[in-house]
Formats: C-alpha cells, sequence, structure tokens
C-alpha cells in the first residue's frame, strides 16, 4: 500500500515587496534564496537523482528559516526526499504498468515546462475549454508509445484509474515538472503529485472539484481545506462509481457553488448538452445570486434563446435608485420591448430642466442609459434615443482633425447618430459635420419621429426588432 504523507503546505505565493515593513537586508537575503531556488526548479527536469537537488536545497532551508517563505521551502524539500525513495520498477512502463504503479510514476512527470499559460491549461481543465476541448484531450491525441509521460498515461486509463486518483489526493511527493509565475518576483512553483492527481480527476470526470480560484495548484491549499475537498469527492464517489458519466456530472452540479458550476456548464455546452444547461442555469436563477452572478447566468440563459434571466434583470433595473451599468449593457444586448420602453422611461425620469441652459441636465442614471443602449444593436432601441433627442440643441463643435468625439458631446448628437445607423435612414446627419449642418439634420430627425416614431417603434418590436421592418 502507498504511503500517504500529509505535509502542510504554504497558502499562496509571495513576492519580497509584498512583506510590509521587511528590513532591507532581509529583502536581499529573500531574493538571492528566491533567484537560488528559481534555478534549481530549472534543474529539477533533468535526470539528475533527487538527492542533487535535495543537497543544493538544504542549506536553501537552512538559511531561509526567518523569512516567510521558509515554510514553503521546507516543504518542497520534504516533498522531494519523498520523490527520492521512489524508483520506477525495472521493467515497468507507462503502457504496462498497474494503476498504482502508474501514479506512482507521476513523479518522473515532465509534462511541462515553465510557462504560466500551459500550467494553467494543465492543472485547471475546465477553466480554458474553447472550440478544441480540454487541453488534456489534445495531449492524449499523442501517438501513444514506452515514451508517454505518466501524466498523460494517467489521463489515458480514464475512469478505471479514478479510486487511485482519490488517493493521491493528499500525496505530497514532488515531480519533475515545475512553472515560474508571470513575473519573476514571485516564487517558483515545483508540482506534486497531488496536484496532477487533482487536474486528470477534473480532466476525466469534467467536474470541478478544487476551488476556481486556486492559483498554484491543488497542493498549495491550506491542509484543511484539502481535507474538505477530498471528502467532498469520497463522498461524490461512494454514490456514482456505478453510474453513468454523465449522471455523475450532474449529481455535482447540483451540489456545486456558483463559480464552479459554470466551470462545468461550459464543458457541457461544449458537448451540446443545451437541455442540462438551460435546466441546470434556471436552478441557479432560485437562488440568492449575487448581482454578477444574477448577469452571468442571464447572459448564458440569453445565448441560449431563454430570456428569463434577462426578466429578473429587467425587474431589477426597473426598481432600482442606481441601476449598475454592466445590467444596462445586457438589457441594451438582449432586451425586449418593454425592456427598451422601461429604459425609455427611466431615462425621461432622470432629466432635470435648467433654465439657464439649453439642454437638460442629465442624471448619472440617464447618462449611463445612454452610454449602455449606444452598445444596442436593434432599432427597438431607437425609443431611448429618441427620448434624448429632444434633450435641448446645446451641440458642440467637433474638434479639427480629431478621431474622438469631445468629452461634453451632447446627448442629442449621440441620440441623432444612433437614430440614423439603427433606422438604415439617411437624414444627412454625420457627427463631423458643422454644428449648423447637424441642427438641420437634427430636426429633420426629429420631425420624421414626430410623425413615424410610434408606427416604427410598433412594428420593429412586432418583428423582434429586424431591420427590415423598418424600411
Amino acid at each position: 500500500m502507498r504511503l500517504r504523507t500529509v505535509v502542510f503546505a504554504l497558502v499562496g505565493v509571495f513576492s519580497a515587496s509584498e512583506v510590509f515593513g521587511q528590513p532591507k537586508n532581509d529583502r536581499r537575503l529573500e531574493n538571492e534564496i528566491r533567484v537560488a531556488w528559481q534555478g534549481l526548479c530549472e534543474d529539477v527536469g533533468d535526470q539528475e537523482p533527487w538527492q542533487t537537488h535535495i543537497d543544493k536545497l538544504e542549506p536553501l532551508v537552512a538559511r531561509a528559516k526567518d523569512i516567510e517563505q521558509g515554510a514553503m521551502l521546507r516543504d518542497y524539500l520534504d516533498a522531494m526526499i519523498l520523490a527520492r525513495d521512489y524508483e520506477v520498477p525495472e521493467g515497468v512502463t507507462v503502457l504496462n504498468a498497474t494503476p498504482d504503479q502508474l501514479i506512482e510514476m507521476l513523479s518522473v512527470s515532465r509534462l511541462f515546462g515553465p510557462t504560466q499559460k500551459e500550467f494553467i491549461l494543465i492543472t485547471r481543465p475546465l477553466q480554458w475549454v474553447r472550440d478544441v476541448g480540454l487541453y488534456w484531450g489534445q495531449m492524449a491525441d499523442r501517438p501513444a508509445h514506452e515514451f508517454l509521460d505518466p501524466a498523460i498515461a494517467t489521463y489515458h486509463r480514464g475512469r478505471d484509474i479514478i479510486p487511485q486518483l482519490i488517493d493521491a489526493l493528499d500525496d505530497m511527493t514532488a515531480t519533475r515538472s515545475w512553472y515560474q509565475p508571470s513575473s519573476t518576483k514571485y516564487w517558483t512553483v515545483l508540482v506534486r503529485r497531488a496536484d496532477f492527481a487533482m487536474a486528470i480527476l477534473e480532466a476525466v470526470t469534467r467536474i470541478k472539484f478544487s476551488p476556481p480560484d486556486v492559483g498554484h495548484g491543488f497542493s498549495h491549499q491550506p491542509k484543511e481545506k484539502r481535507d474538505e475537498i477530498i471528502a467532498h469527492v469520497e463522498e461524490w464517489w461512494e454514490h456514482n462509481q456505478h453510474a453513468s458519466p454523465l449522471e455523475a456530472r450532474i449529481w455535482a452540479l447540483e451540489r456545486a457553488d456558483v463559480l464552479e458550476s459554470f466551470w462545468m456548464l461550459n464543458v457541457l455546452g461544449f458537448e451540446k448538452q443545451t437541455g442540462i444547461v438551460v435546466e441546470h442555469l434556471h436552478r441557479l436563477l432560485d437562488r440568492d445570486l449575487s448581482d454578477d452572478y444574477l448577469r452571468d447566468v442571464a447572459r448564458r440563459l440569453a445565448n441560449l434563446g431563454d430570456n428569463s434571466g434577462i426578466r429578473l434583470v429587467s425587474q431589477k433595473v426597473a426598481t432600482s435608485i442606481t441601476p449598475k451599468i454592466n445590467e444596462l449593457r445586457l438589457l441594451a444586448a438582449y432586451g425586449e420591448r418593454k425592456d427598451f420602453e422601461m429604459l425609455a422611461r427611466r431615462y425621461s425620469e432622470g432629466l432635470t430642466p435648467d433654465k439657464n441652459k439649453k439642454q437638460g441636465q442629465q442624471s448619472s442614471v440617464s447618462k449611463s442609459i445612454l452610454a449602455a443602449v449606444e452598445q444596442a444593436k436593434t432599432p427597438m432601441a431607437v425609443i431611448v434615443f429618441a427620448r434624448a433627442l429632444f434633450n435641448g440643441d446645446n451641440l458642440v463643435p467637433w474638434p479639427v482633425n480629431s478621431k474622438r468625439r469631445p468629452h461634453n458631446w451632447s446627448s442629442v448628437d449621440i441620440a441623432a447618430e444612433n437614430i440614423q445607423k439603427l433606422t438604415g435612414r439617411d437624414f444627412g446627419y454625420f457627427p463631423h459635420l458643422k454644428t449648423a449642418l447637424r441642427r438641420l439634420a437634427i430636426e429633420r430627425i426629429r420631425d420624421w419621429w414626430r410623425v413615424h416614431g410610434e408606427k416604427h417603434h410598433q412594428a420593429v418590436s412586432a418583428t423582434d426588432g429586424r431591420s427590415d421592418a423598418i424600411r
């Protein structure tokens, strides 16, 4: 039976500049040790015996006893000692190894080198699902031969090796893989068996077990948190070892936190499991979601043709004293007729007439609504711009030789430009024209709206905002 050793891991990675009030000599010592540790990790991938690296690390650990990273280096030293005591049995390869032997062979894995991007793709397999699927799947497409990396070979075993992966989640033995964070001021990370075990488990099961914010691998979680996660994994396996892979994923999905759910839903969406995705997004709507999560769920549903989440966002905007700009943008992108009518009403409510100026004063809400609706692509947004179109005549000239409109560009100009664009009609308005010519074009747009505005809005609303309804 494989030795299971629990080693306390330091949470997070620290830079010298982050230690408040640290004496200059201590900072210099920390930098020297950090650079030496990075150089040591760069040699880990070589064929040199682990004892060689241990001999280099021991004096660093002794020097680091009084700095904050001392415990981390002591932890890594213990991990190397565990790796030193392991040897690949004679005649055993990744092709004929038993599941237990294959897990132990992770110590010789050199799956990736120093780049942060590759580290993230491997250790957070569900986070970066794109059109090509999981990065692990791409690596596993390589031809199998006796020199295949043990980590890829472990992934190849699929569900058959899940029990061994679960057992390895508390295995702190070092591997030959490491990576350097994007900034050299951060400490180099040495990958351990537990990191590979969690990454492969998530890639095989398509389930997010570890916290989404893990920055440096599962082994860097506090021991109490690791134990909690491992207990959850064991409970999941106890209930689902005889279930189908999809049933096992749904079981985990129903018990996952919101952010973990998003990652799993991304994979299900890639696999065209649209029904499951929509059903679970509706379950999330029943939770007490934060504003950010509500917007995310609403956007995901809207992209699948379901506006139930948008309805909740619309209700929030209609009753909120100060709607958030992201909520307004969401309505501008996915809203229906009644949403734009509500935005038009709220825009007008935020206007305060000013007798001393030609243009009414816009509240922060009105300004936010106008800025958000500028991103709309549907003619249904014209009703909002029509409210701004009649908000005075205080026009300012376009700056000479400038490609950007001035910061005090009037809401009337913004409205005129967008109405012309969304209706597809040529009113002769161009923002670069002289003020007098712009004013004439604006009057033409106003005249058109007074006569045809209501009819236009009814027409585009009846056809879900199709542009062919306004010709």
